[in-house]
């Protein structure tokens, strides 16, 4: 028996030596790439709207030789503005293919997006970046300098109308809707957009805004806004002129593009403009809240012909020290105030040092304002003046008992 446990021993001890002298195969082993070369076909581009799908530049590179299959060769192409050692990259990936392309468009958004001006040449710096699929091995090229130039890509602007008569009753109801491509199409940012008019032929040399916001395709103006365009350039009221708008795009880094023009021929009407007079006086006096338009107590019009929409006035009391303005219109979009009797478009404060009656008024015509104490008198045959307004109307001055109450005094 015991003879027969050591031969087992000594059989499974061959088994062991043998097994510990069979040779392994080496293990597969991947050798280091190289870091490829790239080129392109161009190192200048200036591309324009008509290149916008057609590609402008190629870039193509040499095989880096992975250790594996080439068709999982992973190529990153890297774009940035020169001299910022790409911390601001935009990339393109391709699998498997040692060249790729950009067209206009493609390359104008980028060029967009770092703000650089339409028109002028500015810097780009390009490399590749190969490894395998997974990232492994990652390996720069060479860095290309290519100069490029941005090019404009404006909107296209569309009027609802090319004539319009609109009236004083229905000059709340919208008038005209304008609309519009989106400028700089594929452009991520976001696009300020704003409506600008100016008369006919003049080129707009002296446009006029009518802001319409953040990426917004259209506005739709009242009678009384499209009244308004025509009668701020120059159309007399009741006649008929043509004016001229086009759309202003910005982007969020400051590219300005100007769309088409259209044109809109208006036959006008004379609108009836309301004045108001906000100021700090308001709460003292009863009048609504300090510096609010929506409150504050209203100008008088000159109904007469010759004067209408020119001449406005009020009678007001004043405490001491008051301060003040004119607005046109329940809001301040559009105000007024001035020094040495100048009415000026956002001027300085109006403002009294004593306190009292007066009377504010306002020819906007000659642009020139009144302020001064308020006078009443009394007429007649049982007054002392008699019937001359002149002889009465200088003396006196107004009292003020209560709120939109005034009391002249004379001898009579």
């Amino acid at each position: 028996m015991k003879n027969m446990r050591k031969l087992f021993y000594i059989g499974w001890a061959l088994v062991v030596l043998v097994a510990a002298c069979t040779k392994v195969a080496d293990l597969p082993f991947y050798k280091q790439g190289n870091s490829v070369v790239l080129s392109s076909n161009f190192t200048s581009v200036t591309s324009t709207l008509a290149d916008s799908n057609r590609n402008v530049i190629s870039f193509s590179w040499t095989n880096p030789q992975h250790g594996t299959d080439s068709s999982n060769y992973k190529y990153v192409l890297s774009i940035d503005s020169a001299g910022r050692n790409f911390s601001r990259e935009v990339t393109k990936t391709v699998m498997g293919i040692r060249n790729t392309a950009i067209t206009g468009r493609e390359l104008n958004n980028i060029l967009l997006n770092y703000g650089f001006a339409l028109g002028r040449t500015h810097s780009l710096d390009v490399k590749v970046t190969s490894s395998y699929g997974n990232n492994n091995e990652k390996l720069e090229s060479n860095v290309l300098r290519i100069t490029v130039s941005p090019f404009d890509d404006p909107a296209v602007l569309v009027t609802q109308n090319t004539t319009l008569s609109p009236t004083l009753a229905v000059s709340n109801n919208p008038g005209n809707t304008f609309s519009w491509t989106r400028s700089f199409v594929g452009y991520t940012g976001d696009i300020t957009y704003t409506l600008q008019y100016d008369s006919a032929g003049k080129n707009f040399t002296s446009p006029r805004d009518f802001a319409v916001g953040l990426n917004r395709l259209n506005v739709t103006l009242t009678n009384f806004e499209m009244n308004e365009t025509a009668l701020n350039d120059g159309v007399v009221g009741g006649t008929t002129g043509r004016i001229e708008y086009r759309v202003r795009a910005v982007t969020a880094q400051g590219a300005v593009s100007f769309s088409n023009t259209v044109s809109v021929l208006i036959n006008t009407y004379v609108p009836i403009l309301r004045f108001y007079m906000p100021g700090g006086y308001q709460s003292a006096t009863g009048n609504g809240n300090n510096w609010d338009p929506t409150t504050a107590p209203e100008l008088i019009r000159d109904v007469r012909p010759e004067a209408m929409n020119k001449l406005y006035y009020m009678y007001i009391y004043l405490p001491a020290n008051s301060e003040f303005k004119v607005t046109q219109g329940r809001d301040w979009a559009i105000n007024y105030g001035g020094s040495n009797n100048n009415l000026v478009q956002n001027g300085p404060n109006f403002s009294v040092s004593t306190a009292g009656v007066y009377r504010i008024s306002i020819d906007r015509a000659t642009m020139k304002f009144d302020i001064r104490e308020g006078r009443m008198g009394f007429v007649g045959g049982a007054t002392g003046a008699g019937w001359n307004p002149g002889a009465s109307f200088p003396t006196y001055a107004m009292g003020h008992p209560e709120k939109n109450l005034f009391v002249g005094l004379t001898n009579l």
